[in-house]
């Protein structure tokens, strides 16, 4: 979902998701491509709230 450059693959998130939900996206900052690789982090509890 992320570009070679680094930044939200708009093009291919407009295939699937309404434009509403893409503005919301691009509100977030993309991965960093340094950071490494990905993964689930959950700060929630442990009973999943």
């Amino acid at each position: 979902m992320v570009s070679v450059n680094g930044t939200w693959n708009l093009d291919l998130f407009r295939i699937w998701v309404l434009e509403t939900i893409i503005q919301k996206i691009m509100g977030i900052p993309p991965p960093h491509l340094k950071a490494g690789v990905e993964r689930i982090i959950w700060g929630g509890s442990m009973a999943g709230t």
